[in-house]
């Protein structure tokens, strides 16, 4: 049962990889400020959903009696989708990506656009509160307080699920938009904010140190869990969006 979780955690981070690859036309054609802002943003995509699907399949594995579960792993994972999307991402995608569109689609008449632009921003604060729900479920489940487990794993799966079916929405819905009536000044500007790799809110905080924290949920894997996103970070590479 193991090696099906490994392959269906495989081909999920792969047809990720694929997505991004192919969303938001091609944003690996060229260097100008709108594929390099592209580029950013579908890779920062692909980091968080390779995560958010590891963590799934960890919770599958201890639901299903093949490991122990490794709360060291499990807390490590929370960090890191605790700080990355809400702190880093997300607040870059509001500040810069979805104000320019908002004002875009204003100046175009675009009401369906700024709709698209407002669901997204809601999500963002969606995910705050998920997020919040998916840490009281893990220290019950840590604490092995009754139903604890289930409650957990559910809250696990929400989350995911949610994150993964935003990241398609902007990719699929939003981004062409901003392609479609987005000038180049700016994407200058967006192409600036998301290629700093600072946090917005603390300027000192870059994107190596998220890195660095993926890097350590990695190094935390069993071998051969470890292989797996090894290997989906490989195929990035090859694609040009690592």
């Amino acid at each position: 049962m193991g090696e099906a979780i490994n392959k269906r955690v495989a081909a999920e981070v792969a047809a990720r990889i694929g997505e991004a690859a192919a969303g938001a036309a091609s944003p690996m054609a060229s260097n100008s400020a709108r594929d390099r802002a592209l580029a950013v943003i579908l890779r920062e995509h692909r980091h968080l959903a390779s995560v958010l699907i590891l963590f799934d399949a960890q919770m599958a594995e201890i639901v299903e009696g093949n490991k122990a579960a490794d709360f060291t792993l499990l807390a490590t994972i929370l960090c890191y989708i605790d700080a990355f999307p809400d702190r880093f991402h997300h607040p870059k995608e509001d500040r810069y990506l979805f104000s320019a569109l908002r004002e875009a689609a204003a100046r175009h008449g675009d009401a369906a656009c700024i709709d698209l632009v407002d669901r997204c921003a809601n999500e963002h604060r969606t995910s705050a509160r998920l997020l919040n729900g998916l840490e009281r479920c893990f220290v019950a489940f840590q604490a092995r307080l009754p139903a604890a487990t289930s409650a957990f794993v559910d809250a696990c799966a929400a989350y995911t699920r949610f994150h993964l079916d935003h990241m398609q929405v902007e990719e699929n819905d939003l981004l062409p938009r901003a392609i479609a009536l987005l000038t180049d000044a700016q994407w200058a500007d967006i192409a600036a904010a998301f290629e700093a790799n600072e946090d917005p809110f603390r300027g000192g905080e870059s994107r190596r140190a998220y890195d660095n924290l993926r890097r350590r949920i990695i190094d935390l894997l069993p071998e051969r869990e470890r292989a797996v996103m090894l290997q989906a970070e490989a195929d990035a590479n090859a694609l040009g969006i690592a």
